[in-house]
């Protein structure tokens, strides 16, 4: 199946009377309204309204096309996580999604909600750690920590060639990204010695991918997920959950430890970490080993590192307003990657 590696100017006809053909022998009615449509070079998203609610269509452009049949198993391992698809052609990388709520970005989201979240996540990892094989071979791509230094060396050599990462990353910066290359060789062997099963990791875990409706919360938007170690999901979450700011009952957190805001969003984090961890521990109620929080710190420092690299598959150059954020998720390595590998 001849699958296109860029999506802008492909007709959406194909798309839709695949859709509306799979939706009507399903028993969906179409009602009347036009889609609305989201188009994007590595992706389309069309709302179709029906009878039954609205449902999602999506196409992937060629590297991401395993989200369709990685979605298929995901629901199938973890139905309180991940929603089945309505309809799913595999090879062409394209699925319908039911509606499953509204985005948790929209709704008040507390502590308790985030933990829920990672908690149910946590469980998908275990499941689907007993499916690496399979994951494999749908074409999700490896960032196991044994990889990360040569994915390391090709984003190094992408920024490079960036004409805006250039720009935002001063020559300084760049030269000290260089030098810290021996540092992700460290940190990825301990990642890769701690016991951990490689997994599936969303890699893009955060509000606007994430859905609270009647039958609690989904993670969808699997386009970018990678087989990797499972703690590289805190990287990302943790700082979107405790800017939140919430315990659960509304409030900014209690502040009590006289650090302020900053302070009482670490102790958000740190208190989601540990539900997060506590799911990887043979005694849930038992306080949470020294060894599981090492490997939540250096996952966390690397996070950023395989964000950075899960964005080599976009074309040269970025958007400037991806350059700005591909260039961040660099600077935040770079000024977390020393401390960490000094254990602090």
């Amino acid at each position: 199946m001849d699958v296109p590696d860029r999506l802008l100017d492909v007709p959406l006809d194909p798309l839709l009377d695949w859709a509306r053909a799979g939706l009507a022998a399903a028993g969906f009615r179409d009602a009347g309204a036009a889609p609305v449509v989201r188009r994007r070079e590595w992706s389309t998203v069309v709302r179709l309204d029906t009878d039954r609610g609205p449902v999602w269509v999506k196409a992937n452009a060629r590297d991401w096309r395993y989200e369709a049949a990685l979605q298929v198993r995901l629901a199938r391992w973890a139905p309180d996580v991940v929603l089945a698809p309505v309809l799913v052609d595999e090879a062409r990388g394209w699925l319908v999604t039911p509606h499953g709520g509204d985005l948790l970005r929209s709704v008040p989201a507390g502590a308790d909600w985030w933990a829920a979240l990672l908690q149910g996540y946590a469980g998908l990892q275990r499941r689907a750690a007993g499916h690496v094989a399979e994951l494999r071979a749908l074409g999700l791509p490896d960032m196991t920590p044994a990889t990360l230094p040569r994915w390391y060396a090709a984003v190094l050599e992408r920024a490079d060639a960036e004409p805006d990462a250039r720009r935002l990353l001063p020559a300084e910066d760049r030269r000290e990204l260089e030098r810290l290359a021996p540092v992700v060789r460290e940190l990825a062997g301990e990642l890769a010695g701690d016991g951990l099963p490689v997994t599936v990791e969303h890699i893009d875990l955060h509000p606007g991918n994430v859905l609270s409706g009647p039958g609690g919360l989904r993670v969808f938007d699997w386009a970018d997920a990678a087989l990797a170690h499972p703690f590289l999901c805190l990287g990302g979450a943790l700082d979107v959950a405790a800017g939140d700011g919430s315990d659960g009952d509304g409030s900014d957190g209690d502040g009590s430890d006289g650090d302020g805001s900053d302070g009482a969003a670490a102790a958000a984090a740190d208190r989601l970490r540990q539900a997060y961890l506590r799911c990887w521990t043979p005694d849930p109620t038992a306080p949470v080993p020294d060894r599981l929080r090492r490997s939540a710190a250096v996952a966390e420092c690397l996070f950023p590192v395989v964000t950075a690299a899960s964005w080599l598959r976009l074309p040269l150059p970025l958007r400037p307003d991806f350059a700005v954020q591909w260039a961040g998720h660099l600077q935040r390595f770079r000024v977390t990657a020393r401390l960490v590998a000094a254990g602090r």
